[in-house]
């Protein structure tokens, strides 16, 4: 069901060093800026974590369920880290905005439901391929270009 790669042991130790980073974080959060970011360093966790069992899972449909729990990690710490910079930057203000909240929250949520009911529409991966070292190759549809685009403008 798992077999350790180069790839996902160097993921675990990223995963690790993340938890690290999270832990230290959490501690210090002082601030509105300091939580946003713990929070989204506890996405990242996520990610890593999933990325590191996505590369040691060996059939395909544990590799797409990792593949969904990395997209929970990666597309919250988006929004967070969007969140840490404008505060970061001094511009509070914008986070008072209701169509600023519903933008940085409704992005992630949207995205995350794309890549959770995938297996009904196909529209964020359309097929997979088997590649080397236990990696598969994901092709992409129409809702990746569209989380892509939403992605660069958080």
């Amino acid at each position: 069901m798992f077999t350790l790669t180069y790839i996902s042991v160097i993921l675990f130790l990223t995963f690790s060093v993340n938890v690290i980073v999270f832990v230290i974080a959490w501690q210090r959060k002082k601030s509105l800026m300091g939580l946003y970011f713990a929070m989204g360093m506890a996405g990242i966790v996520i990610w890593s974590l999933g990325a590191a069992l996505d590369y040691a899972a060996v059939p395909l449909p544990l590799k797409i369920t990792f593949a969904k729990i990395e997209a929970i990690g990666y597309l919250s710490a988006l929004s967070l880290f969007t969140l840490t910079s404008i505060s970061f930057a001094g511009n509070d203000r914008w986070l008072e905005q209701g169509w600023f909240k519903a933008l940085v929250v409704l992005i992630p949520v949207v995205n995350i439901l794309l890549v959770w009911t995938n297996d009904y529409h196909q529209w964020v991966w359309t097929s997979f391929e088997p590649a080397p070292d236990n990696t598969y190759i994901f092709f992409h549809g129409t809702a990746f270009l569209w989380m892509n685009i939403t992605t660069y403008v958080l």
